[in-house]
């Protein structure tokens, strides 16, 4: 890709390309996550086998078969990895989809349920805002300016999850308890109501989903709704009620 971004002079589109890619890599590796079934930089990869295809063919075009062979058979060599670490992502995608339809789709059914235009607080805000009509307070910081300041200034405690959470009149909070270990802990005057367990994670941000409520009043109606909703979770959940 570098030989023909400095021996194709006259394309500009050609240069171009080459290098925005290179740019949003270099970007994404500093910004953003990679792994996770590569289900973040997908993107790049497409993008780099279009850029790069576009890029072999013009750096052949007139170059004899020995030159040719050579250079497919060191593009070959360089799938090798490429294909060890694709061939792992879709072995595990079914069960991250088992895992995600456990967890994260049940949470929404149990707000949406229960809780419909109320005011939850989440860390993993995706599935329960895709399907619920909800006030999300986040407590991780991916929607929460808040709480995103907070923790990228060291700053983030219990004391702060506390303050955000009283101000904003929460009723319940659905979270991944030890994510709070580091910063103190929960709140001592959320009253911890029941949890599921899924097995086999390998997607979900804990095995574990702890639900707290606010105060008494929502503590009662908590676990009365989680006995309710118990009947409807996949037999492979486990749920504690306390």
């Amino acid at each position: 890709m570098f030989l023909v971004y400095w021996k194709d002079k006259n394309s500009f589109a050609n240069k171009s390309s080459i290098f925005l890619f290179i740019l949003v890599t270099l970007l994404h590796i500093q910004f953003a996550k990679l792994g996770s079934l590569l289900r973040y930089e997908m993107y790049i990869m497409v993008i780099g086998i279009l850029v790069n295809t576009i890029s072999i063919i013009k750096f052949v075009k007139g170059k004899n078969k020995k030159i040719k062979y050579s250079i497919m058979t060191f593009l070959c060599l360089l799938f090798i990895p490429f294909s060890f670490s694709s061939f792992k992502a879709m072995r595990d995608v079914p069960t991250a989809m088992i895992n995600v339809y456990q967890m994260q789709f049940q949470m929404s059914q149990f707000v949406n349920k229960y809780y419909d235009k109320n005011t939850i607080a989440l860390n993993d805000i995706g599935a329960v805002n895709y399907y619920c009509d909800i006030k999300c307070v986040d407590l991780w910081g991916l929607a929460n300016k808040e709480v995103s300041d907070y923790r990228r200034r060291q700053m983030y405690d219990t004391k702060k999850v506390f303050e955000i959470n009283k101000r904003s009149n929460t009723s319940i909070a659905i979270i991944f308890e030890a994510w709070y270990d580091k910063y103190g802990g929960v709140p001592s005057d959320w009253l911890l109501a029941g949890k599921w367990t899924i097995p086999n994670n390998i997607t979900c941000g804990a095995d574990s989903v702890t639900f707290y409520a606010t105060d008494s009043i929502n503590y009662v109606k908590l676990t009365n709704s989680l006995k309710m909703f118990s009947k409807e979770l996949p037999l492979q959940v486990k749920q504690k009620g306390y």
